[in-house]
């Protein structure tokens, strides 16, 4: 108990787990790389347990990698760019384009503005030509009689 607060104390929630160094190596190039957090985790071993940590152990421990291999990863492609422009390297500006196209696509993309014509819903009876005003006046009138035939079979049967 607490002396505080004569309450329980929890127990405890912390793994005790210690980034290395080249774990934090490690989650920074996969994060420069793209990969999801969750898959970093499971490529991360807890030294105790052997075993995959999780991902707020990831998130607690290795937030300042996540974060910053990002970033990290963008200025090398803006930097193999601005590099490839000056020297004329085709392959390079290809991937450096990509990669900023994927990676920071709010920047570096390509946006297309549609314009959409008005056009009206409905037809109005004006705008029809005489023979298809005639082809909807027939097939009301069959319409009519369908459905007149139809009544007296109804009260045939009743």
């Amino acid at each position: 108990m607490s002396r505080k607060t004569g309450r329980k104390k929890s127990p405890r929630t912390g793994s005790g787990f210690k980034a290395t160094i080249a774990q934090r190596e490690a989650v920074s190039a996969l994060a420069i790389g793209g990969v999801t957090p969750e898959h970093i985790a499971r490529c991360i071993l807890s030294q105790k347990t052997g075993r995959p940590i999780s991902r707020a152990t990831l998130y607690r421990h290795f937030s300042e990698e996540l974060v910053d291999g990002g970033k990290a990863g963008t200025a090398r492609a803006i930097g193999t760019l601005f590099n490839a422009m000056n020297s004329g390297g085709r392959n390079a500006v290809t991937a450096a384009i990509f990669w900023l196209k994927t990676r920071e696509s709010r920047l570096f993309s390509e946006r297309r503005i549609h314009a959409v014509e008005e056009v009206e819903a409905t037809p109005t009876i004006d705008n029809l030509s005489d023979e298809r005003k005639l082809q909807i006046v027939n097939n009301v009138k069959k319409q009519i009689e369908f459905e007149r035939k139809m009544d007296a079979q109804t009260a045939k049967m009743k």
